[in-house]
């Protein structure tokens, strides 16, 4: 039995689309400093690896 290592399922999966999304709801409201983007910033590794950090 083959098993995937927790640091490539869920919210650590890598990730092969980018996306632009528009419009996005909000609850509360965003500081008006905040003028920018929102980019996943960690590891997207392309095949298993022993351990998490190497992506």
């Amino acid at each position: 039995m083959t098993t995937t290592s927790f640091h490539l399922r869920g919210n650590y999966a890598p990730v092969t689309d980018e996306l632009t999304a528009y419009d996005l709801p909000v609850t509360g409201s965003i500081p008006p400093e905040l003028n920018g983007w929102y980019l996943r910033n960690g590891p997207n590794p392309r095949e298993d690896s022993a351990h998490w950090f190497n992506g």
